[in-house]
C-alpha cells in the first residue's frame, strides 16, 4: 500500500505538496518491504525529493528483510536519498 497515489486529477496529498512548496519529503514507517518502500518509489517516479530515514522504519518480517529492501532502495532511488 503506499502513502502517495497519483489519478487522472491531483489528490490531496499532491495537491498539499505542491502548494506548499515541499521540496524534500522524508519518509519513515512500517513495512519497509511494502508501504514504505512502495510509497517512496512512487514518490520517486513523480519527481518528488524522497528520503528514506531507514533507523525509523521496520519490516514485520524481521530485520533482514528490512536490511535488503534498505539496499533495494538504495540501488532504486540513489544511495544519498536513504539515510
Amino acid at each position: 500500500h503506499t502513502a502517495y497515489r497519483r489519478q487522472r486529477q491531483m489528490c490531496i496529498r499532491d495537491r498539499y505538496i505542491k502548494e506548499n512548496d515541499v521540496e524534500q519529503i522524508y519518509l519513515c514507517g512500517f513495512d519497509t518491504d511494502a508501504c514504505v518502500l512502495k510509497t517512496a518509489l512512487d514518490l520517486f517516479e513523480n519527481n518528488y525529493e524522497v528520503y528514506v530515514l531507514k533507523e525509523y522504519c521496520m519490516s514485520g518480517a524481521g530485520q533482514k528483510i528490512h536490511n535488503d529492501t534498505i539496499e533495494n532502495l538504495k540501488r532504486l532511488i540513489g544511495k544519498k536519498y536513504v539515510i
